[in-house]
């Protein structure tokens, strides 16, 4: 009867065990500050611990912020200035897996109106009636999901890098004597990476065996 009871409270540890054998997923992100152009860090994030169980498919989410600001002072104190209409700042901003095949690209461009601008108000801090700071503020979001062979080279293999990097060209043109004009860049953003897998079939064995330990301890 002992020898049945035990089979028993098996069994009944085993039915409560089934769904949490059901598919599960961990997740680990990585932070890249709003900061200039020029220096950006990569994306990095863990790989997959296989002790946790079998990898059934990778998500991987991310969302990225570019700001390009056009600045300009007219430090003529004889006359006025004017930014033209063609100026503009072309960006692109990349996404890679680890193997280094993108994952995604944002490109556009900042095309502000013509602007006229008084002689020097005497700062030259690209603001007041001489001087302007144009900006455009820009968030963008993506997803993807991987569910194929390639996996592989996502388990027990150390940190992961998602290389990110943004390109800025500005095109620039102002009419008058004695003009400041310049550009500058900035990006930041988030990446998420969540494994999604079917955990490791032991912990079943090991919840069977619980209840004979404890007969043996009695």
């Amino acid at each position: 009867m002992r020898s049945l009871r035990s089979i028993t409270a098996c069994a009944t540890l085993a039915a409560l065990a089934l769904p949490a054998l059901a598919q599960q997923s961990v997740s680990y992100t990585d932070d890249v500050s709003f900061q200039p152009f020029g220096a950006i860090p990569d994306f990095t994030v863990q790989s997959f611990d296989s002790s946790l169980g079998q990898l059934s498919s990778i998500d991987i989410d991310f969302d990225i912020e570019w700001m390009g600001q056009i600045v300009i002072e007219n430090t003529s104190t004889l006359e006025g200035a004017t930014l033209l209409a063609n100026s503009r700042l072309e960006y692109e901003l990349f996404v890679q897996w680890p193997d280094a095949s993108p994952i995604a690209t944002f490109a556009g461009v900042f095309n502000p109106d013509a602007l006229s601008l008084s002689a020097f108000d005497g700062d030259n801090d690209f603001a007041g009636s001489s001087g302007a700071t144009l900006s455009e503020h820009l968030f963008f979001s993506a997803s993807t999901s991987l569910a194929t062979e390639s996996m592989s080279a996502f388990i027990d293999q150390g940190d992961q890098l998602f290389a990110f990097s943004a390109v800025q060209i500005a095109l620039l043109s102002a009419q008058g004597s004695d003009v400041t004009l310049t550009s500058r860049a900035f990006a930041g953003g988030q990446l998420t990476v969540t494994y999604n897998y079917v955990p490791a079939p032991g912990s079943l064995a090991l919840l069977c065996g619980l209840p004979l330990i404890a007969r043996r301890r009695r």
